[in-house]
């Protein structure tokens, strides 16, 4: 088989018959040019276009009010052109499958924005120890703000940076999140209170407000690490295969857990490592106070030591994405550049990210042959001859001007063409996951201290307990064990039930239809929410502790089996180009939104009053948010049903049994495209199914209503004609017949 047949012009189809390109139309008061012979060669190989020669689309203006034909040629034939090598860049893709170089560098800065933004987890009852620990009212707002602000500076840079990868471009802006990133730990990490004096009055006086400045960096910190779903999604899903894109998505997203399991493994080392070298815990119960300066400079100098940890894979990754192009498919349909299109996607497939020396890694692959280099070098251009050597495509209309990003063109995409239903749909299904997960996954250690709470807790003297640990069931337990206790309960119940649900959603997620897997995935998590909150309300503080545990962990691989991974993939599959990366930055800053309404919630309803009253009353508290959360998660199931389109082939499956995804290109028209005339979604899901569920409710209310008295049973018994009559008049059955026995069925 010949390699360029993907991008060759089409020949000797039709030899009997001969087309030319479509000519302009005349004009009236000049004289038509005389036809003659065609002055280009009429054997492509004769002559090629020269490489220094970029193909990207020249607009000509008219001159003197005169049509420009030359600019309307070189605009049919820059759109032919593009269309070849648009076959050719998604065939090589296809050919490479699972990419593991682009799929490591998304998902090292990745899994250290997850890192980062659940390490708060671990290093703030640290930093309440330090800073806080005889003000507990004002530990608990500090732990509200720092959560708060992460997520808010989220919002923004999801919003923010999706915008502007798609007007400057991908790469131009992957790795100015992970600076960003980078500075930001590096600045909470060294704050301190700066130099202290002492007043007249003898009072010390820091010169830094300690607070403000971690409220301050953490901030930063967020709109880093929102800025990485558009760009490390987007990417992802524009260099990946048709056939390996669900499963690269899912891998990447697969690093949250990652990094959150990382993040508690971090913690207990610190720990471990201190007590260890410092023997910390017993030298506080020696002295017999929790506080000292010695243990308050440890403690200070083991949180500092897990953030900074975290900058590790951002500086690795941060150094790989320089080497990270943009893809092929946006500078072929945004920059409209279409060597370089080819250009970047050869150099990314034949590019060994293993080891650079094929001397020493003799696996090395290129995927391009030489036949196809030449080809590429040297591109065919569109023939105008006759016989066997037409171009038998030059007879079809010419194609649009692909659309440009503009304001116009957004509206026209959102409004006119009623793309707004999947935007919503994406949106919606991304708020209503993450008021559940991040209601449960931030500042967990206080939901998971009711989660493992085996007893009642003990009556204090004075009634307060220290307010950075957030089990009071042991209240004698010195800073080193909190630590150590909160970092077993987050890896044993919160990061590996994540990680085990992301592994099996990468093993078999082209094995299922994603929308139906993900409308269904929601209604199950809620049925397990509901279980989990009864079993809170009725095993909290007894021996049946554990039912609680294994009900929470099922919750937690479900999220990631389910709706917190398909969330993240749908937006970066079904939106053009042009507008990919906005599009599913809103999306996801959409859920932050969502958390963010949570968090502030949950601060006013559940008071952090470290007293023993307050927390043996948690458990009922919690009870009642986890059914909402319920009922949260339950109403997804009808926004998925409504508003997301099925990205996956509905006819037959491969070679292998799996479902077969749809192209980017074919997903990217959204409404109006090849596929969507069969699914019902927004408005005309209303419209298909309304009337006939109004229309089975009168029926059932009649029936109810019995028959007149005067009415005989052959009146009261339903003919088949009127079935038929009422099959054929309403949307959902267009073209279906009944058949004998269906009038006993629907009566039924």
């Amino acid at each position: 088989m010949d390699p360029t047949a993907g991008i060759s012009s089409r020949s000797d189809a039709n030899p009997d018959h001969s087309h030319q390109q479509p000519s302009p139309p005349p004009i009236s008061g000049l004289a038509e040019p005389a036809v003659g012979p065609d002055p280009r060669p009429q054997n492509p190989g004769e002559q090629r276009p020269s490489q220094n020669r970029r193909l990207t689309r020249r607009r000509r203006g008219s001159r003197l009010g005169f049509p420009d034909f030359y600019g309307e040629a070189e605009r049919h034939e820059f759109l032919w052109e593009k269309k070849e090598r648009l076959k050719y860049i998604t065939n090589q893709l296809d050919k490479k499958g699972f990419d593991w170089g682009v799929f490591l560098v998304a998902a090292s800065g990745f899994l250290t924005d997850s890192y980062l933004l659940f390490v708060t987890n671990t290093v703030i009852p640290s930093i309440i120890y330090v800073y806080m620990y005889d003000k507990p009212r004002e530990a608990a707002d500090f732990e509200f703000w720092i959560n708060v602000l992460t997520l808010m500076g989220s919002i923004v840079g999801q919003v923010l940076f999706g915008l502007l990868a798609d007007l400057l471009g991908r790469t131009s802006l992957y790795g100015w999140e992970l600076i960003i990133v980078i500075l930001s730990t590096l600045g909470f990490a060294f704050t301190s209170r700066g130099v202290t004096s002492t007043s007249t009055t003898g009072l010390v006086a820091p010169s830094l407000d300690l607070k403000t400045s971690f409220y301050c960096w953490r901030f930063i910190q967020g709109v880093g690490i929102g800025a990485e779903y558009p760009l490390s999604s987007v990417l992802t899903a524009e260099w990946a295969s048709v056939g390996q894109r669900a499963r690269m998505l899912a891998a990447l997203f697969a690093m949250q857990p990652l990094g959150q399991l990382f993040a508690a493994l971090a913690g207990l080392s610190a720990v471990s490592i201190i007590d260890t070298e410092y023997q910390l815990a017993d030298k506080i119960r020696g002295k017999g106070s929790n506080y000292g300066d010695y243990s308050r400079a440890v403690v200070d100098r083991v949180w500092r030591n897990i953030v900074l940890f975290g900058l590790i894979p951002s500086i690795i990754a941060l150094i790989f994405r320089f080497y990270l192009t943009d893809p092929g498919r946006y500078t072929l349909e945004v920059q409209e550049d279409i060597d370089r299109a080819v250009e970047d996607t050869d150099r990314q497939i034949s590019r060994n990210w293993y080891w650079p020396w094929k001397k020493v890694w003799p696996w090395r692959t290129n995927s391009a042959t030489p036949s196809q280099d030449v080809e590429l070098q040297q591109p065919q251009r569109r023939n105008q001859g006759t016989g066997a050597t037409a171009d038998t495509s030059s007879s079809d209309p010419p194609r649009p001007l692909d659309p440009k990003q503009s304001f116009s063109d957004l509206w026209n995409y959102l409004i006119k063409e009623r793309n707004i239903t999947l935007l919503f749909g994406t949106c919606a299904t991304w708020f209503l996951l993450d008021v559940a997960f991040y209601g449960l996954g931030i500042s967990s250690p206080h939901m998971l201290a009711v989660v493992w709470a085996n007893k009642q807790a003990p009556s204090v003297e004075g009634g307060e307990l220290e307010p950075w640990n957030p089990d009071p069931t042991h209240p004698k337990d010195t800073i080193v064990d909190v630590l150590r206790s909160n970092s077993k309960e987050l890896i044993l119940t919160s990061a590996l039930g994540a990680l085990l649900g992301s592994i099996g959603l990468i093993i078999c997620i082209d094995w299922f239809r994603r929308k139906r897997f993900l409308q269904w995935s929601f209604l199950v998590l809620s049925g397990f929410l509901l279980a989990t909150a009864l079993s809170m309300r009725y095993n909290f503080a007894t021996g049946r502790w554990r039912v609680t545990f294994a009900f929470y962990m099922i919750c937690q691989i479900l999220f990631n089996f389910g709706p917190n991974t398909l969330t993240f993939i749908i937006p970066a599959e079904i939106f053009p180009t042009r507008y990919r990366c906005l599009f599913h930055g809103l999306s996801a800053a959409s859920g932050k939104l969502g958390s963010v309404v949570v968090r502030i919630a949950l601060h006013s309803l559940i008071k952090r009053d470290n007293t023993p009253d307050e927390f043996n009353n948690r458990a009922k508290k919690l009870m009642w948010v986890m059914i909402f959360f319920a009922f949260t998660i339950m109403s997804g199931f009808l926004v998925t049903k409504i508003f997301i389109p099925d990205v996956q082939d509905s006819i037959g499956r491969g070679k292998d049994r799996r479902l077969v995804s749809k192209t980017l290109e074919v997903l990217a028209p959204g409404l109006s495209g090849p596929g969507m005339e069969r699914q019902s979604l927004g408005l005309r899901w209303f419209k298909d199914h309304w009337p006939t569920w109004l229309r089975h409710t009168r029926r059932r209310d009649s029936q109810r209503a019995g028959p007149p008295s005067d009415a005989s049973p052959e009146q009261i018994q339903p003919t088949r004609s009127s079935f038929e009559s009422h099959s054929t008049d309403g949307p959902t059955n267009r073209g279906h017949r009944l058949g004998p026995g269906s009038a006993s069925q629907i009566s039924t």
